[in-house]
């Protein structure tokens, strides 16, 4: 059995993140409550060829899932 392990974020790292632990945790929330909206407003922070306009597609019906993100939208992801 693989034994999983957490180690502790190192006081120079955390220094520089972009989010702290309750930043995490308030995105993640409103990640679950919301996440058209959420994820709309972190598509924002990429460089779009063309921007989504649809953020999220899904169908799960039996035998045909379908999951798609931003399936409008053009991105160049070497770019980004």
């Amino acid at each position: 059995m693989t034994e999983n392990k957490t180690y502790a974020v190192p006081a120079e790292w955390a220094s520089r993140a972009w989010v702290d632990d309750a930043k995490y945790q308030a995105m993640y929330a409103r990640s679950v409550s919301d996440p058209n909206a959420f994820w709309a407003e972190q598509a924002k922070s990429l460089n779009w060829v063309k921007e989504p306009t649809r953020i999220e597609k899904t169908s799960c019906e039996p035998g045909k899932v379908s999951i798609k993100w931003f399936e409008d939208g053009v991105l160049n992801a070497t770019y980004n």
